[in-house]
């Protein structure tokens, strides 16, 4: 094997256990969040979970609202990584979707 793929191997694992790491590290926070508030974290998840995977409609719904939500955060983000700052992520949303529905009653 050579160095570069090495490396590169290297890199994406580096990569990767810092997104699990994250992701695990935010999971355990708001778990703590809602412990010290009161609630019991495990009925919690369960709701989440039962009410996310309940019906087809309700996973339908939540899928649909998760790609609006990761569409308006790649739209920040490529802006990000050039070095532009850009704060009016829903208010593009919001414009968007005016205009498209304005062209789509035109039609």
């Amino acid at each position: 094997m050579s160095n570069s793929s090495t490396r590169i191997r290297k890199q994406l694992f580096q990569q990767t256990l810092s997104l699990i790491s994250a992701i695990v590290a935010a999971i355990l926070i708001g778990l703590l969040l809602l412990a010290m508030d009161g609630f019991n974290p495990g009925a919690v998840l369960s709701s989440a979970y039962s009410s996310t995977f309940s019906s087809s409609y309700r996973f339908a719904n939540t899928i649909a609202r998760l790609i609006t939500i990761v569409l308006v955060a790649l739209a920040a983000a490529i802006p990000f990584k050039a070095g532009i700052w850009n704060i009016g992520g829903d208010g593009q949303l919001t414009v968007g979707a005016f205009a498209s529905a304005l062209v789509g009653f035109s039609i």
